[in-house]
């Protein structure tokens, strides 16, 4: 007999809760893409950090970590697009908040600009997922990110060469996973992202 979603659901936060009790350090997660509200949600931490149920290009994600600061001292603005889209212009230049979570783009501000006053700048952890098919020129400049805490997850990565990448079993098994925070199977708890332990990554100050 085939377990229904909600028995999964509840299996998946058990999961969750004491595998979360082995936390010591709550980060603030900056990540390119809905990894890292997943991540806050599922070990049950307050949101601090604006990069919630976002997406960032590659690139624009890279300028942003460089001059994190500077970016999210600036004013977001409402770009008109098929969903809602917030730009952001500094002197480091332009970058573009692709808010597809949202239902529009005054939740999403309002959102980002509470979301942003909570950010600990003294315990930054950034994740980004490039998946298998990616331009070794994102590596290299994301290794030069100044912040110590950092990982990209993707395949085939030289982590002799670059030390603050992890290979994911899944994208060798499966190059049709859309994201890393979808389930391993319908009726499992495990998420792809679980090859990760974040608990240890996390913990290390």
């Amino acid at each position: 007999m085939k377990i229904s979603r909600k028995i999964v659901h509840l299996y998946r936060k058990v999961y969750n809760h004491f595998y979360s009790k082995q936390l010591k350090n709550y980060p603030t997660i900056i990540s390119r893409d809905c990894i890292g509200g997943v991540l806050y949600s599922d070990y049950n931490l307050k949101f601090t950090s604006p990069t919630i149920g976002l997406e960032f290009t590659n690139d624009d994600f890279i300028l942003f970590c460089n001059h994190l600061k500077s970016f999210v001292n600036c004013d977001l603005i409402e770009v008109k697009y098929k969903y809602p889209l917030g730009k952001l212009t500094c002197e480091y230049g332009t970058i573009y908040v692709h808010f597809k979570h949202y239902n529009n783009f005054n939740d999403a501000l309002s959102a980002w600009n509470r979301r942003k006053l909570r950010i600990d700048y003294n315990n930054i952890y950034i994740i980004m997922c490039i998946g298998p098919n990616y331009d070794e020129k994102i590596i290299r400049q994301f290794e030069k990110i100044k912040y110590k805490h950092k990982i990209l997850l993707s395949s085939g990565i030289d982590t002799n060469k670059y030390s603050n990448c992890f290979n994911m079993k899944c994208y060798d098994s499966n190059h049709n996973i859309d994201s890393l925070i979808q389930h391993k199977s319908k009726y499992g708890i495990k998420r792809y992202y679980d090859e990760v332990d974040w608990i240890k990554f996390f913990n290390e100050r």
